[in-house]
């Protein structure tokens, strides 16, 4: 049996019970307040509190969706925890040189699968969300703590996990950037969907965006995601993003309208929730 639990924003466990990957591993989930005036740094009991309720001692691997704090802040601390081998993009490497984590235990997406156990993992190089803050590249090791500014995206990456027991794509971040088979050739029946942000965006964008990632990969099942306030501790109750950062009824709304006319299982998850996974 294969199951993925999610663990807020767009972290995400897998467990085909033998082995045990991770998207992110972002737990720590500074405060608004921490944002604005504090430098960031991994939050050791919040991460140990939530590894330990989802009963992770260890991980293969962690394959990190891009660079800003919300995916990348807690990568080097559970993968410490854990043994994890951690792979993204340049910048996450050197988010991961400034904590000093062993560079043998780093690997750069090339655009090739990366095989786990009985997992394939194949990296997507797809656009962050439009209207996002701190771009560019992390050119240089970046230590903690630091501000949030500091952690640029650096490109973003989405996953296709493949598995005898079933298919999974990951669509980290809300966007198709006018890209044509963004995922040419993939089939997943569950697509865990980003969706921050989409209630900002018109209705030909929701169009194309469910085209790209949904319909094309003939998927009957979505698990949205990276829509709750990530600024608020994780727990089972997660509540949306706040007004200023998202339409979230708006969104919620452009994803059930689709899911409707398509045929499509929607199903807004809870903190720690657990899926499992169907062949396609």
């Amino acid at each position: 049996m294969l199951n993925v639990t999610f663990l807020g924003v767009s972290t995400l466990l897998f467990d085909d019970g033998t082995t045990k990957l991770m998207i992110d591993g972002f737990l720590s989930r500074p405060s608004r307040l921490q944002l604005l005036l504090s430098r960031l740094m991994p939050d050791a009991r919040r991460i140990d509190a939530a590894l330990e309720r989802a009963k992770v001692a260890e991980l293969e691997a962690i394959f990190v969706a891009h660079s800003h704090y919300d995916h990348v802040l807690d990568t080097a601390t559970v993968a410490r925890r854990t043994g994890a081998k951690v792979f993204g993009s340049r910048s996450t490497a050197n988010v991961m040189y400034g904590e000093s984590f062993p560079r043998n235990r780093v690997g750069i997406f090339d655009g090739k699968p990366i095989e786990c156990g009985r997992f394939k993992v194949t990296p997507y190089a797809t656009p962050h969300s439009r209207r996002a803050h701190f771009r560019g590249t992390i050119d240089a090791p970046l230590t903690v703590p630091a501000r949030v500014y500091n952690y640029r995206g650096g490109g973003n990456y989405s996953f296709l996990f493949e598995h005898t027991e079933g298919n999974a794509l990951v669509v980290t971040s809300c966007n198709y950037a006018d890209a044509e088979n963004m995922f040419a050739g993939a089939r997943a029946n569950t697509v865990f969907l980003a969706v921050g942000r989409l209630g900002r965006e018109n209705d030909h964008f929701a169009d194309e965006f469910w085209c790209e990632t949904v319909q094309k990969t003939k998927a009957k099942r979505v698990i949205p995601m990276h829509w709750d306030d990530f600024t608020k501790p994780l727990a089972e109750r997660l509540d949306p993003m706040p007004w200023f950062a998202d339409n979230f009824r708006r969104g919620w709304s452009m994803i059930m309208d689709r899911s409707h006319k398509d045929g499509v299982e929607v199903h807004w998850p809870k903190g720690f929730e657990t899926f499992t996974l169907s062949a396609p």
